[in-house]
């Protein structure tokens, strides 16, 4: 999300395994001015899920890799907020929508699987600000803390917050938390760090190291019935639409 005039797909061909290897190109000077975040393709017509910081009035631009004849491609183009939780509520996430058809949609995680210890991964934009052309070079890996349901205001349904160690950095927020079946966990929103570890990592350089004691990151693991009854109605206006 934003940014993305800035990538460019320079290579990307078929492996023996059925999928493909990428190659990147990102210009980071122009990119790091800017305030960049990613987001998780969950539907082959162009749903995405991102952190609700992210997309703001939805003026950005997001790429995305989408499946060509013999290759992948990567699309720039705009999008449009769907849905999206208040700024009051304690959960940060948005369900936006572009006219594309992403190479590989996200499978959720089944829920009853997601215990305490958990081996998780999560990646994002800062994969490729690494200095590596593949964007999976980026991938940190972590353990869930805790997985549980998340009270709101406003909103009706069960949400569930995630709380892991898997280290993000600038740029991962409304990336996504995956299993070790590359199942979707979560979306990635915020890293909370202990006011002594802060204070700690200010005369240590070794406390820059992630991750530091007292650190725990954040996602939200979305009602499922209630995102699908999101798109479908956002279908069933676009058809609306579509037949005047």
């Amino acid at each position: 999300l934003d940014g993305g005039e800035y990538i460019t797909l320079t290579n990307s061909h078929a492996t023996p395994t059925g999928g493909f290897s990428l190659n990147y190109r990102i210009d980071k000077d122009s990119a790091s001015e800017m305030t960049i975040g990613s987001a998780v393709p969950i539907t082959e017509d162009g749903y995405f899920l991102t952190a609700r910081h992210c997309v703001d009035d939805g003026s950005d631009t997001l790429a995305t890799l989408v499946r060509g004849e013999n290759s992948v491609e990567l699309v720039k183009t705009g999008y449009r907020v769907v849905w999206a939780t208040d700024q009051k509520e304690d959960l940060d996430l948005a369900l936006i929508h572009a006219d594309v058809r992403p190479y590989k949609p996200f499978e959720f995680a089944n829920q009853e699987s997601l215990n305490k210890g958990l081996i998780l991964g999560a990646t994002g934009w800062s994969a490729l600000t690494k200095g590596d052309s593949n964007p999976l070079a980026g991938m940190a890996v972590g353990n869930l803390e805790s997985f549980q349901h998340l009270k709101t205001k406003k909103l009706e349904g069960k949400w569930m917050r995630v709380r892991h160690t898997v280290p993000l950095h600038p740029g991962d927020s409304g990336g996504p938390i995956v299993n070790e079946s590359g199942q979707l966990v979560g979306i990635n929103s915020e890293v909370r760090i202990s006011f002594s570890e802060q204070v700690r990592s200010l005369f240590k350089k070794e406390a820059n190291r992630r991750p530091a004691r007292g650190y725990i990151a954040i996602g939200a693991y979305p009602d499922l019935e209630r995102i699908e009854a999101y798109i479908e109605a956002d279908r069933e206006s676009k058809e609306s639409l579509d037949t005047r």
